[in-house]
């Protein structure tokens, strides 16, 4: 679950970079300090050494990065599309065929990366500029017994939509990594 958890922040965060030379690096970008722990302790059971840099200015996310070239082989050979732009990314074959367990950790660092939660209108939604990667996260959740609706955007992309009954079965069996999310769902 930690490795679904970190590959979920990539997916939805992240950026992966791997040379011709099998030099390369991954990073993961949030604003959330609890975010930024995760990974953190995710990469630490990998026993890699990373960085974190502090935001920009003007900018409020900052960034953890593991300059490891393992990692980012072993990650685009787990699915080429990581280190692809946004717009072509997929939940990786091995995710999507994974326990629940798995799954679920999946879910909850990639919703939690790209989510809005609107408390009053009990509604989790997701945007993507990939569908392909909506379809298959709509899968993931209709496998562990959710529904989710997608529907295009003005700006060319994608949003994923969790609410009503589904909405209360996401909180309850997969939940949120951040305190103001999981207030938010309440």
């Amino acid at each position: 679950p930690w490795l679904a958890r970190l590959i979920g922040y990539i997916v939805a965060e992240g950026h992966v970079i791997l040379r011709e030379n099998n030099s390369g690096y991954v990073r993961v970008t949030n604003a959330d300090q609890a975010i930024l722990d995760d990974v953190a302790e995710c990469l630490d059971h990998l026993d890699c050494t990373y960085t974190i840099d502090e935001s920009r200015s003007g900018t409020t996310a900052a960034r953890i990065r593991c300059s490891s070239g393992e990692l980012a082989s072993f990650l685009v050979n787990l699915e080429p599309a990581i280190g692809a732009r946004s717009a072509d990314q997929r939940v990786p074959d091995a995710i999507m065929r994974a326990s629940d367990p798995v799954k679920r950790a999946f879910l909850k660092a990639y919703v939690e990366g790209e989510c809005h939660v609107s408390a009053t209108q009990r509604e989790i939604s997701v945007a993507s500029r990939s569908r392909e990667l909506l379809t298959d996260v709509q899968s993931m959740l209709r496998s562990l017994g959710m529904c989710a609706s997608i529907e295009p955007r003005q700006n060319g992309s994608y949003r994923l939509r969790i609410s009503g009954a589904d909405f209360t079965r996401y909180v309850e069996s997969i939940g949120f990594v951040t305190e103001r999310k999981s207030v938010a769902s309440l």
